[in-house]
């Protein structure tokens, strides 16, 4: 039998060591293999990296934020609030940015709720992808009080962020706030002993709520100032609120003005300015209308 020949230039073998103290063959063809599958790790290698590249600084990536249903003031913490929380959520690609879509992808549907000024505002994320844009929808609640439980400092006024909360103009707690001094935001001190929790009214009767804010009105409309409200016993139905001193300058308080939660005094604000001229107001520490149609002072 006849051997076939090659048209080809015959292979030149090479004997390499191979690590052991020992030579092995080496064939061109072998030699070419090693060089294609180098040239295919380094292809792979930059294809990687081009891809993470994209990944990390394509603005195809990057996502755009819409705020509907609140006050352009707040619009930045609604979207620092809702970006931290999306980090949050997948901290393995908080390396790419708060506004990266494969962040958001992970925390579609975050809510938050911040307070800006008298506002508190609960917000809704919403990640739209193929228009690559989160929709914030907020829901704006206006603070129209602030609540807080007695403390156990013996001053009227005390008390601390840990038991103070805004309330809404129903009456619904809607975030622990600071305690707040002065006369520009109604501070009710309740000394029941009731315990609230989000959610839920600052009284138990919702009517009790606006027969106290129409009380309050009406010493606004006599031209008097309230300075604190005080809840002594929900049990006894009764409240009472401290007018601001007319006498600015001597750091004292008005008289204090005794109220049932069942009814609203009549004509308040016309009695109100026609004690101011017949008695001596300054001098009055209590002023009573827990009963109706009858009006008591000292």
């Amino acid at each position: 039998m006849k051997r076939k020949r090659s048209n080809g230039p015959p292979e030149t073998e090479a004997t390499v060591p191979d690590g052991l103290g020992r030579r092995r063959t080496v064939r061109p063809s072998q030699k070419r293999s090693g060089v294609l599958w180098a040239i295919l790790g380094v292809a792979v290698t930059l294809a990687v990296i081009g891809v993470a590249w994209f990944v990390m600084t394509s603005p195809l990536l990057r996502v755009s934020f819409e705020v509907v249903g609140a006050p352009p003031a707040a619009h930045e913490r609604l979207i620092s609030a809702l970006s931290a929380l999306a980090v949050a959520k997948s901290p393995v690609l908080a390396v790419l940015g708060p506004d990266h879509l494969f962040v958001w992808m992970g925390a579609d549907n975050a809510e938050v709720r911040v307070r800006v000024d008298t506002m508190l505002i609960a917000a809704t994320s919403k990640l739209l992808f193929w228009d690559r844009r989160v929709t914030i929808t907020a829901t704006v609640r206006t603070i129209a009080g602030v609540w807080c439980a007695a403390s156990t400092s013996t001053s009227p006024s005390a008390g601390t962020a840990n038991n103070c909360f805004g309330f809404d103009e129903e009456g619904i707690l809607l975030a622990q706030v600071p305690r707040t001094e002065g006369s520009l935001i109604l501070v009710i001190t309740d000394e029941s002993g009731t315990q609230r929790v989000l959610g839920q009214r600052i009284m138990p009767n919702p009517a009790w709520v606006g027969r106290m804010d129409e009380t309050l009105q009406a010493i606004t409309e006599s031209g008097e100032q309230v300075l604190r409200v005080m809840i002594r016993e929900q049990g006894l139905h009764e409240w009472e609120a401290t007018l601001a001193s007319t006498k600015l300058s001597t750091g004292t308080s008005g008289p204090t003005l005794l109220f049932s939660f069942d009814f609203v005094p009549q004509d308040l604000a016309a009695t109100l300015r026609k004690l101011k001229t017949e008695v001596l107001f300054e001098k009055l520490t209590t002023i009573d209308f827990r009963i109706p149609g009858r009006l008591y002072y000292r």
